[in-house]
């Protein structure tokens, strides 16, 4: 496929840091020795469009599956920056079950071994060699098994880089078993239903750093619209509606599966016209000085990749949407040192909580 000059778009520009690893090139080399021209190619969980995006030069056709509409993005953006036409190219969200003719898949191991069951279902009608890549350290027993649920011979190949492939490449396990999700549970501390899918952060139980920011929710004031940042399967955002019945209440995450989420987990508990859901990259909907509260609990992932870029950004775009004297609320774990940004941004920064794991930051504009 010959080389790329690839970005790890849309936010980190590091330039050590490469947007593919040893993974993407051995689904690469098997996509070379195995797919003829105009192959249709379907490709899950491109992280920053390494794959695709060779694919798409190579003269294939391809279908780019991800919860994240940031890798959406960032497929658009190298394409757009090696000037590689889009002709050719399908962008699907994680919620969209592929359809048609395929000659192949091609998938990007996931973080979440939830996400790669919902993930292998929705093809368990697709008789075409299926194989994966990951890092040997993310590569487990339990991933194997996964696999073996659903296709009928599984193999692995030898390591490379420390990086190797899952290879399914003999037809589908009938009937296709059910992946388990969306999955509903009861929290009865804040007496609600939760609505999880497979793609969502803890989506099994309630995580600990939002139980930490929900036990030491904002009190005494009055906010007209709060936006939930970050949302998750919607509990903060769902305990504002509560604690404030007049505000308007948004919840937005970068994540089809978390907005998704948020939605049900707002309708499974009678607020479903209290919520506004949005999709998207941080607060880029919002207009300056819009919100009088911000809750966030923010990620240090980027699906499989370490990075504070995201968390950043979430600060930025926090302090450019609060009105004047309008609230973050910030849950984070105490050895991050989101505190340091913060000063920066913000002209009055408290700690309204702390225990031996988290911190809950109050900072005004």
């Amino acid at each position: 496929f010959g080389l790329l000059d690839l970005g790890r778009h849309p936010y980190d520009s590091t330039p050590n840091l490469q947007a593919w690893n040893a993974a993407d090139e051995l689904l690469l080399g098997y996509a070379k020795d195995h797919f003829t021209p105009d192959s249709r190619v379907l490709v899950l969980n491109d992280t920053f469009g390494a794959l695709s995006v060779a694919l798409l030069k190579g003269g294939h056709r391809v279908v780019h599956s991800t919860d994240s509409s940031l890798s959406q993005r960032a497929v658009l953006s190298n394409l757009e920056h090696l000037r590689i036409s889009e002709q050719g190219l399908v962008l699907l969200d994680s919620l969209q079950i592929p359809e048609g003719h395929f000659d192949g898949v091609l998938i990007k191991l996931p973080k979440s071994n939830g996400f790669l069951s919902w993930q292998l279902s929705c093809l368990g009608n697709l008789e075409v060699p299926l194989v994966a890549a990951g890092m040997t350290k993310d590569i487990h027993s339990s991933t194997i098994k996964i696999f073996e649920k659903y296709r009928k011979k599984v193999t692995t190949s030898f390591a490379e880089k420390k990086a190797r492939m899952i290879l399914a490449v003999e037809g589908t396990v009938q009937p296709v078993p059910a992946s388990g999700f969306p999955q509903v549970y009861s929290l009865s501390s804040l007496q609600s239903q939760v609505v999880a899918h497979a793609g969502v952060f803890s989506s099994a139980a309630l995580d600990e750093g939002t139980a930490f920011l929900l036990k030491n929710f904002p009190k005494g004031i009055s906010p007209q619209r709060i936006i939930d940042l970050g949302c998750g399967t919607g509990l903060l955002g769902l305990a504002a509606a509560r604690s404030f019945p007049h505000a308007e209440v948004f919840l937005v995450d970068e994540s089809f599966m978390a907005v998704w989420s948020a939605r049900e987990t707002f309708r499974a508990n009678g607020m479903g016209s209290r919520g506004v859901f949005l999709t998207g990259d941080c607060l880029e909907d919002f207009s300056p000085a819009y919100a009088d509260l911000i809750l966030c609990n923010p990620p240090f992932h980027f699906q499989n990749v370490q990075t504070q870029e995201v968390a950043r950004k979430m600060l930025q775009d926090a302090k450019r949407v609060l009105k004047p004297g309008g609230q973050l609320w910030l849950v984070a774990n105490s050895h991050l040192g989101y505190h340091v940004e913060m000063k920066i941004l913000f002209s009055d920064l408290k700690i309204a909580a702390k225990n031996e794991k988290f911190i809950v930051f109050r900072a005004l504009v």
